[in-house]
């Protein structure tokens, strides 16, 4: 874990790097609406969501998202956006979402309040920094794992914590053909979809499961579009699991 000095040291560096070469961000594209027509079908939204980056191969996801026409919301550690603010700033360029996974991946859920709540707010900030945007108050816990205290304390700090419907199993299964299966015969509508992309096995499942779910009528959206698209609330000190009517 970084030291709060040289954490602060990394994130000024951070902003001199915004300075520097910041582009303009893409306008949002069009709001989604549950059921609204693709090719002929109902379209049913999800939420794609990559954890634990940006990494060496977040280019080659959001090259298949831009391939896709489609935006995913991207679960990222602090100390990883201070090494890719490109690839951050890239992500939200594109319309995708941002929002912070913890700092460095330590389960919060064993530190004390005031640890736990720098490691979400010096990942909330260091997102702003590179983006240019305040991202929105919604985090990951690292491996999902949250306690009372936790949810007490996100509640105060004003953010919700996100879940996932659908897993992926990329971390264990390293199998682009699994992870394919995993995510492709458990995906339903208003599903969020937990995959990282800290591994190539996972970039080459996105390459078929992505434009074969386009195919069976699903929209790929950001978490909060998911929210907004059907009605769902966002509170904080609670968890968000997805939108689940099956």
């Amino acid at each position: 874990m970084l030291e709060p000095s040289c954490r602060a040291y990394a994130i000024i560096i951070l902003t001199l790097s915004v300075l520097i070469g910041a582009s303009a961000l893409a306008d949002s594209a069009e709001e989604p609406a549950a059921g609204a027509s693709i090719n002929g079908k109902p379209s049913m939204l999800v939420a794609l969501t990559f954890d634990d980056g940006p990494s060496v191969y977040t280019d080659a996801i959001l090259d298949i998202l831009e391939e896709n026409g489609v935006r995913a919301t991207f679960c990222v550690l602090g100390r990883r956006v201070v090494m890719y603010p490109d690839k951050v700033r890239r992500a939200a360029a594109m319309g995708c979402e941002v929002i912070g996974h913890s700092w460095d991946h330590t389960m919060l859920v064993n530190l004390t309040n005031e640890e736990m709540t720098r490691q979400i707010m010096d990942t909330h900030r260091a997102i702003a920094l590179a983006t240019g945007v305040e991202p929105p108050m919604i985090y990951r816990a690292p491996g999902g794992t949250i306690s009372p205290r936790l949810l007490a304390l996100s509640g105060e700090l004003g953010f919700t914590l996100l879940h996932w419907t659908v897993g992926s199993n990329d971390f264990a299964l390293r199998d682009a053909k699994k992870i394919y299966k995993a995510v492709y015969y458990n995906t339903r509508e208003g599903a969020i979809i937990l995959c990282h992309d800290i591994y190539g096995e996972t970039v080459k499942a996105m390459r078929k499961v992505i434009p074969r779910l386009i195919e069976q009528g699903y929209r790929f959206v950001t978490v909060t579009e998911l929210m907004r698209a059907y009605g769902d609330e966002l509170s904080p000190g609670t968890v968000y699991r997805g939108h689940k009517d099956w």
